[in-house]
């Protein structure tokens, strides 16, 4: 018997630090010798899952209002199929009041145009005028 309420609580821990948790499914694995393994979201080149094409050192690589990012991954151990260790995909650039970092990452998008991270704890802060 799985005792939920610490699965509950991990996923909220996870959600806090701002992690990607990702339970890959057992469907659209491919690939192999010469080609890019398939994913359910996207593809797979190297030790990186490919959602959107992009680049997160360009922030003009996504549109307006987005911005590219490369997230870690982590799995739990019975996940079958490949287990890439980042994600790169576009996600939005973030808002008033949004969780933001100071310095410069590739792990998230910087405050829109006109916010600034106004930090409270470390590199750690939020968008604000």
């Amino acid at each position: 018997m799985v005792n939920t309420s610490f699965f509950v609580l991990g996923i909220a821990f996870l959600a806090q630090t701002a992690l990607c948790l990702d339970f890959a499914g057992d469907i659209g694995f491919g690939g192999g010798i010469g080609g890019p393994a398939t994913h359910p979201d996207g593809v797979i080149h190297g030790d990186t899952l490919v959602v959107d094409n992009c680049d997160p050192n360009d922030l003009n690589s996504c549109g307006d209002g987005k911005c590219c990012v490369k997230e870690g991954m982590m799995y739990i151990p019975e996940a079958p199929g490949p287990k890439p260790a980042y994600r790169l995909s576009c996600r939005p650039m973030a808002m008033e009041g949004h969780f933001c970092m100071a310095t410069k990452t590739t792990e998230m998008c910087p405050c829109v145009t006109g916010l600034t991270c106004k930090t409270t704890l470390g590199s750690f802060g939020h968008c604000h005028q």
